[in-house]
Formats: C-alpha cells, structure tokens, sequence
C-alpha cells in the first residue's frame, strides 16, 4: 500500500493526506514556498565560541517589566515576549504561530531555522525547546538536545545555529 501525501513545497517532505500546514517546517501546503533558502548545516567545530558576552553587566533598564526580553549579543533589542509561547526562527506566513522573525539579522546566514526554538512560560519561569533545528540550540555553550525543554536564567546567553542573543527578565 503507497500512502499518498502532499509535498511541502518549501522543505519538499511527504506530510500526511489532507494536511493543510507541514509538519515538518510549519509552511502552507497549498501555496508557494515561503522561503525557500534552506538552513546551512555548520559542523560543530564551526560555531565560534561565545566571547564572555555572559559576564557583561546588564542595566536595570534592559530588563522589560513584564515577559521575557530578547537581545543581540551587542544588546539591541529584538523583542520582548508577553505570550505563553513564542517560536524563534524565521517567519513563515500562513501557519498561526507567533514566530520571533530573526530573519533581519542575519538568521539565514548564521544557521537558523524557520522554527528554531520554542520559549514557553511557566509559574517557576521560562523555558526553552530546541524543535529539532538544524544547527541545534545552546545555552551558554551547552548544546540542548532537541525537544527536550531546559530552563533559562535570566542573562543567559542563547545561541540559535550562530547567533547569540541574550534574554533578561524579572
């Protein structure tokens, strides 16, 4: 028996029979692609080292008042999270999640997925779920295994296939 399903057209694997989103990256099924550059693979040896950007000393203002603040490693902003869950990688239109598009930083080039990521909220605090990416997810230089969350200290330092950024909360 052949099980016929639809082709993703942006990460061209077989989903399910009548599925509308791919399960795999999360693009529309019935659409054109909406991305199609694809995720580099780096080799391990290849990541550079995070240069004691955890050390650096964070002004009391950085820290949003409220949810979970995301920085570039030379603290600009990238956002500030209020919601129970949000995905980290690059947006792709159609799929209903809320994703932090870090395309605008150089996301393609430094090996990061369209769904990265995930940060979760819980009452103990904030987590984060590598979601099987490509290049893998670091907290402080400590490699995450995929879907298994691990909790975030506020001035860790994350780091999504190359890019390092920062989160800060109360």
């Amino acid at each position: 028996m052949t099980v016929v399903g639809e082709i993703c057209p942006s990460c061209k694997l077989r989903n399910k029979p009548g599925a509308i989103l791919c399960t795999f990256c999360g693009a529309p099924l019935n659409g054109p692609p909406q991305d199609t550059r694809a995720t580099n693979r780096f080799d391990e040896d290849d990541n550079r080292d995070i240069v004691s950007i955890r050390t650096r000393k964070y002004t009391k203002s950085l820290v949003p008042e409220s949810g979970l603040g995301i920085y570039l490693e030379n603290t600009l902003p990238v956002t500030i999270v209020h919601k129970e869950e949000a995905i980290l990688g690059r947006r792709a239109s159609g799929t209903g999640e809320f994703v932090v598009d870090l395309t605008p930083f150089d996301a393609i080039q430094l090996g990061v997925s369209r769904r990265h990521a995930a940060i979760h909220r819980e009452e103990d605090g904030y987590y984060i779920t590598d979601l099987n990416s490509t290049n893998g997810t670091r907290i402080n230089g400590r490699r995450l295994l995929p879907n298994t969350p691990c909790r975030l200290t506020s001035g860790d330092v994350l780091t999504l296939g190359r890019l390092n950024l920062i989160v800060l909360y109360k």
